[in-house]
């Protein structure tokens, strides 16, 4: 049985401010329904900002420690998820971001990245979520929305495709 090479974590020589992203040749099984797949060279890319933030390199206030880890979780979740779509989708501006942010791998990623930011920023607000009487995906959803308001509150609010 094949495993997964070793995650790495590099910088990237882009200026982007808080960016990071998954990168790898993934390598699935013939059966295209299988959950059998691993990664050869995994590495997560993040900006010189993020690497600044994350590894105490600038002094900075508990919310951007938050968002930073919270990006990291983020593409873990990737590393870490069998959710792949055919057509996978990036954006090339905002206006395509519902888009994007429809996608099932990129829904599980931010409602992960979601919950581990809500569980230190806003217990009550997750205990909500969480608890609410709505399917898995809508609560994953509502993490995603929330965290992504939270974020960003000068953008446009996320409309699921």
């Amino acid at each position: 049985m094949e495993k997964d090479d070793t995650l790495k974590l590099d910088v990237t020589t882009k200026k982007e401010f808080f960016n990071a992203e998954f990168i790898s040749h993934l390598v699935a099984t013939p059966n295209k329904n299988s959950n059998q797949r691993y990664y050869i060279l995994p590495i997560i890319m993040i900006s010189p900002t993020l690497d600044s933030v994350l590894f105490n390199k600038v002094d900075t206030n508990a919310f951007t420690r938050l968002k930073a880890f919270e990006t990291i979780v983020h593409e873990i979740t990737h590393f870490l998820q069998i959710t792949l779509e055919d057509n996978y989708f990036r954006p090339t501006d905002m206006k395509d971001f519902n888009k994007y942010a429809s996608q099932l791998s990129e829904i599980e990623a931010y409602a992960v990245g979601g919950y581990y930011f809500l569980k230190y920023y806003n217990k009550k607000k997750l205990k909500t979520i969480l608890k609410s009487k709505t399917s898995n995906l809508e609560k994953m959803k509502s993490l995603f929305k929330t965290l992504y308001e939270t974020l960003y509150p000068w953008r446009p609010k996320i409309v699921f495709e």
